[in-house]
């Protein structure tokens, strides 16, 4: 954790004090969605979740790989087209082919991201005309909705979601703002000062 909070500019991560502050839950197991919280980043649990949706978020993620002690995640720290580099529990990094490293996780990921507009995790489930207007600005900065912003989820609307998910790629195509397409979406608008996992730094 301490590693992927410096990825955001948390210098201290990895001070004594600092890990000893780290919430926890009743189980003694770390509190990951607490401790981003305390440096004002959001953590998103993705359950159920593939090595391409992370490549679609393009952020950082904590993984549990299946023949590894639970509670210790390992750091997803970049990922290709055929290999991915994860960092241990311990800080040795190791590169992976993707089709080894696919059977070899548990599919779910913890994801920490800023959260710059403080929009829902999943805005589809919350959406409100405040939320509607953050996301429409958004991709309207971005060359993905033109003309005025819309006042409801439109059809218009919709194909400018879908226009990102397919410029990004890997996102599913449905023209609905869920989790992943947030993510993704976070991703794109903080640019450069977004750690991304994606080698080359692509957008």
């Amino acid at each position: 954790m301490a590693r992927l909070l410096a990825l955001w500019g948390v210098g201290d991560a990895s001070a004594d004090r600092a890990l000893a502050a780290w919430p926890t839950l009743p189980d003694g197991s770390l509190d990951i969605a607490g401790t981003a919280a305390r440096y004002q980043l959001a953590a998103t649990y993705l359950p159920s979740t593939s090595l391409a949706d992370l490549r679609a978020i393009g952020l950082p993620a904590l993984v549990e790989l299946a023949d590894a002690p639970a509670g210790r995640p390992y750091l997803l720290r970049s990922i290709g087209a055929e290999t991915a580099a994860l960092i241990s529990p311990s800080g040795e990094e190791a590169r992976f082919a993707l089709n080894s490293l696919d059977p070899a996780w548990t599919r779910s990921a913890w994801i920490v991201w800023r959260n710059v507009d403080q929009l829902p995790p999943d805005p589809w489930q919350a959406m409100n005309p405040t939320v509607l207007t953050t996301i429409a600005l958004r991709l309207q900065k971005l060359g993905y909705l033109t003309g005025p912003l819309p006042g409801t989820y439109d059809g218009r609307f919709q194909q400018a979601v879908r226009r990102f998910q397919k410029a990004v790629g890997g996102l599913q195509e449905d023209g609905v703002v869920g989790p992943r397409t947030t993510m993704a979406l976070s991703r794109v608008v903080g640019g450069r000062f977004s750690p991304t996992i994606l080698e080359g730094g692509a957008q």
